[in-house]
C-alpha cells in the first residue's frame, strides 16, 4: 500500500503534533471555518467599460473562496473581473460570460485561501486600517465587480455568489 510522500501545509501541521510538545492547531481561516456566501443581484444596464460595481463587504481576516457568477443575459465580449478598487482582478481575473443560466466558478490563485489583511471602501477608495476604519469603523474590504473591454448588455440579470471563511 502506498503512502504520502508529500504533505499539504495543513496535513504538515496535524501529522506534526506527535511527541507531548504543544499541538499546533490550523487557523479557521484554513480548516474548520465557517463558509459564508453573499449574493449579489446586478440588473444590467449598459453599465460603461471601467466601471466599478460593489458587490459586497467582507471583513478583514476572512480567507477568499472565490465565487460563483449566473447570468440570463451573454456578456458577449463584455469581461467582469472581481476585487476591490485597489486591485480589480484581486479576487477573480477578467472573463466574459456567454453561456446563460450556468454557474461559473471564478477565482485567483493568489487570493484563493490567503486571509484578507488590507482593505478598501468602495465609496470611497480609501484603504481601510485598524487606524483608519472605514464606514461604522469596521475593518472590511469592499468587493467589486470590474466591468472592461465593452459595455455590459442593455438588461438582464446578472448575480454573484462571492464565497469567504470566518469563523
Amino acid at each position: 500500500m502506498p503512502v504520502a510522500a508529500t504533505y499539504s501545509d495543513i496535513a504538515s501541521k496535524i501529522v506534526n503534533n506527535a511527541g507531548g510538545s504543544i499541538q499546533q492547531l490550523n487557523n479557521v481561516n484554513v480548516q474548520g471555518g465557517k463558509v459564508r456566501v453573499d449574493i449579489a443581484t446586478i440588473t444590467l444596464a449598459s453599465q460603461a467599460s471601467g466601471s466599478l460595481i460593489m458587490l459586497t463587504r467582507i471583513p478583514i481576516g476572512a480567507t477568499p473562496l472565490g465565487a460563483t457568477v449566473i447570468t440570463d443575459t451573454s456578456l458577449v465580449s463584455s469581461t467582469l473581473s472581481l476585487g476591490n478598487v485597489n486591485n480589480a482582478s484581486l479576487y477573480a481575473p477578467a472573463a466574459t460570460l456567454t453561456s446563460t443560466n450556468t454557474p461559473t466558478d471564478k477565482s485567483n490563485t493568489a487570493s484563493f485561501g490567503s486571509p484578507i489583511t488590507a482593505g478598501y471602501d468602495a465609496t470611497t477608495g480609501n484603504a481601510v486600517t485598524a487606524y483608519a476604519p472605514g464606514q461604522g469603523g469596521a475593518l472590511y474590504d469592499d468587493v467589486v465587480a470590474g466591468v472592461g473591454v465593452a459595455a455590459l448588455p442593455a438588461a438582464g440579470t446578472l448575480k454573484v455568489a462571492v464565497k469567504y471563511m470566518v469563523d
